[in-house]
């Protein structure tokens, strides 16, 4: 009985270590799947949002090598031309030019002058150490120079020459790190681990640690794991490793994906749900939980495989939900309208919930009627707020703006109460946030949009009203440079009107640039 005892302990502690490593792998076979594949959503959303950065800095490289223009009319072009790309693309703060030496030639930052030395900041050392006309990532730091004073950036840089070979300068795009923050933070919102953005050389440039905090900068560098090589510059496109450091001595699944043509990549880790390093570690343990395995081994198989497939259906939903709120965040990037942010956003949350009726409301800022837009569930499908025995599920969630002003309602009915549990109630609340930011963000332009037309009908008004008046009549900036001079001025002064902008007015009149009473009178005769 000794010897039988002994050997069906010996069996069961085998068929248990056995079974433990078969589910281990399974399970880490299935979660690195699903890193890897949200790797892959996040670096495709990354080169979206970075991919019109990087059109715009080659707009002005080659309208820069094209220009006729010298001097100070170069300047004030590009500088419009800079001011104009970063005011269409909220995830870039500033754009800026820079000649060989460091010297800023235009930045789309009103408070960078042309002139000014930037040789010694990071950004352009990083330029200048990368290859010519090769896309280089300086490291994160508050904003100053081509962009908002305190805000984290990261800058985007390249050195370019003309086609003869010569260098010729430096163009830049400092990129908003809590924009980048807040995409990669979807992945945390759903307790899915962390996402980070690197450059190749291991630079934190965002994190999903860091997203809702606007003023953190992130720092340090992210070594590869032993399977992607020495560095990540020299590591695959793309793969996944399994490294120490994670909670309770478990193990960290560190999936990567490179985003195409860029020299960044995104890297995702979640803690390992694996059970054998745990139990390894503590041979009683083992012993203990093979000797239960050996008196309920069916019984346990059973709730073992139930348990499986109990975490593959939540991983599965947890995936779906990821990918939703993914494609809602990207859905709604660029949503300016109030009708189709609303259509959106009932889409993403029909997605999250397909047998439940989804109902949006929005009260228009202006005044409007109220803008509706619902969806139902698929015919034949079961599902909506009169479907099941049970008393149906009703969900609303408040959309409001910065101010917590009430913009509108998203309203879920659900075919019963178990219908939509926390899990859901949670990604929810993050599409109405995505859709609430979408909403301001298209009132904030409208706004905009409004008041430039406004100024430019103020503007084109005075401009009618001085051209008709029989008094001179022109403005001058601090250097004494005309900006504007009605027609009757002009006559006076004895030139035509478009002649005197950009001219200074000892120019015209030199006795007004002399002291002393000698050129009173030569002035008091021309006036």
């Amino acid at each position: 009985p000794i010897l039988l005892v002994t050997l069906c302990l010996l069996v069961t502690v085998l068929a248990g270590a056995a079974l433990l490593l078969a589910l281990d792998l399974r399970q880490t076979e299935r979660q690195a799947e699903f890193a890897a594949g949200t790797a892959q959503t996040l670096a495709r959303q990354m080169e979206r949002a970075l991919r019109p950065a990087i059109a715009a800095m080659a707009e002005a490289r080659d309208e820069f090598l094209a220009s006729a223009a010298t001097g100070e009319a170069l300047q004030k072009h590009m500088a419009a031309l800079l001011r104009r790309a970063a005011d269409d693309y909220h995830v870039v703060n500033s754009y800026g030019l820079l000649d060989p030496e460091g010297r800023v030639i235009a930045s789309s930052a009103a408070q960078v002058p042309p002139g000014t030395s930037v040789a010694a900041r990071p950004f352009f050392q990083a330029a200048q150490a990368a290859p010519l006309g090769e896309l280089a990532i300086a490291p994160p730091a508050l904003g100053r120079l081509g962009g908002a004073r305190g805000k984290p950036i990261f800058a985007l840089v390249q050195r370019f020459a003309d086609p003869a070979g010569e260098a010729r300068g430096v163009i830049g795009a400092n990129i908003s790190v809590a924009y980048i923050a807040d995409a990669l933070g979807v992945i945390a919102a759903l307790g899915q681990g962390s996402a980070d953005l690197l450059g190749l050389d291991g630079t934190l440039l965002a994190s999903s640690l860091h997203a809702g905090d606007p003023a953190a900068v992130p720092t340090g560098r992210v070594p590869p794991p032993a399977a992607a090589g020495s560095s990540w510059a020299a590591a695959p496109a793309h793969g996944w490793s399994s490294v120490a450091g994670g909670p309770e001595g478990r193990q960290i699944l560190v999936a990567w994906q490179r985003v195409a043509e860029l020299p960044v990549l995104v890297r995702v880790a979640m803690p390992s749900r694996a059970l054998w390093l745990g139990l390894s570690r503590n041979g009683l343990a083992v012993v203990a939980f093979a000797a239960l395995l050996c008196v309920v081994l069916l019984a346990g198989a059973r709730l073992l495989r139930a348990e499986a497939r109990g975490r593959e259906a939540a991983e599965d939903q947890s995936a779906r939900r990821l990918s939703t709120l993914v494609e809602v965040s990207a859905g709604l990037q660029d949503v300016i309208e109030p009708q189709e942010a609303l259509r959106r956003i009932v889409r993403g949350a029909r997605r999250l919930l397909p047998a439940s009726e989804v109902r949006a409301l929005l009260i228009p800022g202006d005044g409007g009627d109220v803008i509706v837009h619902g969806e139902k569930p698929a015919a034949g499908a079961p599902g909506g707020r009169d479907a099941g025995p049970h008393p149906p599920a009703w969900l609303s969630l408040p959309l409001r703006d910065d101010a917590g002003e009430y913009l509108g309602v998203l309203e879920v009915f659900g075919p019963d109460a178990r219908a939509i549990g926390a899990e859901d109630r949670s990604a929810l609340q993050q599409v109405v946030a995505l859709g609430e930011a979408a909403l301001r963000r298209g009132r904030l332009l409208a706004h905009l949009s409004a008041a430039a037309a406004e100024a430019e009908a103020a503007r084109s008004e005075l401009e009618r009203i001085c051209d008709t008046i029989h008094d001179g009549f022109c403005a001058l900036d601090r250097a004494g440079r005309f900006t504007y001079a009605n027609p009757a001025a002009a006559r006076l002064l004895g030139v035509e009107a478009r002649q005197l902008l950009g001219r200074a007015l000892p120019e015209l009149l030199p006795e007004a640039g002399q002291g002393g009473g000698q050129g009173r009178p030569a002035r008091q005769e021309r006036e």
